[in-house]
């Protein structure tokens, strides 16, 4: 089986992973998935959606002061108000250092560690649409990943898969119910799904091609994903009807896509073709047979930006930026655990309105959102912050993203998230 691309690597060539998914093992047999449970009803007394995703309410979260990088800062040409140029991402001043001061949101308070792996690493977290649990990958128990169930509000985790092969990137379907997720047990990356409330394992490609990270649309009857060709090794986006799966509709070029939760846009990474190479961030509109041209609504000069996803009203995108990505993908094999500069951002759908939410010498990276229209809602996402440096999922409240009220030329409110380290 081919290695999973590192999501910061530019090019067709697959390197080793981020973010604690393993290089593939030898093929493995086509294995049987666990027995599924049924999801239990919700305890009594249980923090169920909306609520902080560990035991316990967390505070609200207040917006900090907006801090602009003073080497960007330049003048608004009527009003003369400063503004800032988010072209180059992560050049903030570092903590204790000339600048503002640091943000009174700057502790513990916003931010929940939900998994606690002392051996191995948690990653590709997707959490219920409904707020109910989370699924993500880990090697906990052994060196190939599987999948685990974790309810909201509870440390339990509930093991999905047990197969000699690996399970990563997964995803639910709308209503919760489904599961899909990437396995090599056959040998090549393919797609399988699972109905959570108990059934068979279902396989979704066998085509001799690479796929990879699928994401259900928003009706529940399609599902986007990355493929790599055996000849042409170039990264397509495909789209396949869940009643027919064997029908493959080639949308573009890309990796990593994600449905919109409200309509029939994609968010992916590509690369460009000169200069570093290094990705951005794009979005495609499949709402007619022939989709649009794609739109590049994010890019920098110093970082690849990469593993966009959609808030859950489509009206933002959280992604992860990785500065040096040429360094982050020579040493990611080495010592198997992500970047080191790897911080997580928001933007508006159209690329405007960044604001960076994580900030320190860790990894942050593979963001995934939940929220509802009446709760404030969740990033969920991987970080290495732990005190002995595994990779756990975090979840952090979304912040106020509105504009500064007194002054409309400045950018949103930065929102500095402290991740507490615990045992």
């Amino acid at each position: 089986a081919a290695d999973i691309p590192h999501p910061a690597a530019s090019g067709i060539r697959p390197v080793a992973a981020v973010g604690g998914v393993l290089p593939p093992g030898p093929a493995a047999p086509q294995g049987k998935l666990v027995a599924a449970p049924v999801i239990p009803a919700e305890r009594p007394g249980a923090v169920v959606s909306g609520s902080a995703p560990v035991v316990g309410a967390a505070p609200t979260a207040s917006a900090a002061p907006a801090i602009v990088d003073p080497a960007a800062e330049k003048r608004h040409p009527t009003t003369g108000a400063l503004t800032a140029d988010f072209l180059r991402f992560g050049e903030l001043p570092a903590m204790g250092t000339s600048g503002p001061a640091a943000s009174p949101e700057n502790t513990f308070s916003a931010v929940r560690r939900v998994t606690f792996a002392d051996e191995g690493a948690d990653s590709d977290v997707a959490p219920d649409p409904a707020g109910r649990f989370i699924v993500f990958a880990s090697t906990r128990h052994r060196n190939t990943s599987d999948l685990y169930l974790q309810r909201t509000g509870s440390s339990a985790v509930t093991q999905l898969t047990s197969d000699p092969a690996n399970e990563v990137m997964p995803a639910l379907s709308p209503d919760g119910r489904w599961l899909a997720f990437a396995s090599d047990r056959a040998g090549t990356w393919d797609l399988y799904a699972t109905d959570l409330q108990g059934g068979p394992t279902i396989r979704l490609t066998d085509d001799g091609s690479q796929n990879l990270h699928p994401s259900f649309s928003a009706d529940g009857r399609r599902m986007v994903y990355c493929s790599r060709a055996p000849r042409s090794g170039v990264w397509e986006l495909v789209v396949i009807d869940l009643d027919h799966p064997g029908q493959r509709r080639l949308v573009g070029h890309g990796l990593f896509p994600s449905f919109c939760p409200v309509d029939d846009r994609v968010v992916y990474q590509r690369a460009r073709e000169r200069g570093g190479r290094w990705f951005s961030l794009w979005t495609l509109d499949l709402t007619h047979e022939n989709p649009g041209p794609p739109t590049e609504i994010a890019a920098s000069s110093n970082a690849a930006l990469i593993t966009p996803a959609w808030s859950p009203d489509g009206r933002q995108v959280v992604f992860c930026t990785v500065m040096d990505p040429a360094a982050d993908t020579q040493a990611a094999p080495r010592d198997g655990r992500g970047a080191s500069d790897t911080d997580v951002w928001v933007c508006d759908a159209d690329g405007g309105g960044r604001a960076r939410l994580t900030r320190g010498g860790h990894a942050h990276f593979q963001p995934a959102w939940h929220g509802r229209d009446d709760t404030p809602g969740w990033i969920y996402f991987v970080s290495d912050r732990s005190a002995r440096g595994s990779e756990n999922v975090y979840a952090l409240q979304v912040p106020d993203f509105g504009t500064n009220e007194a002054d409309p030329t400045r950018p949103p409110t930065l929102f500095e998230a402290g991740v507490p380290v615990l045992p």
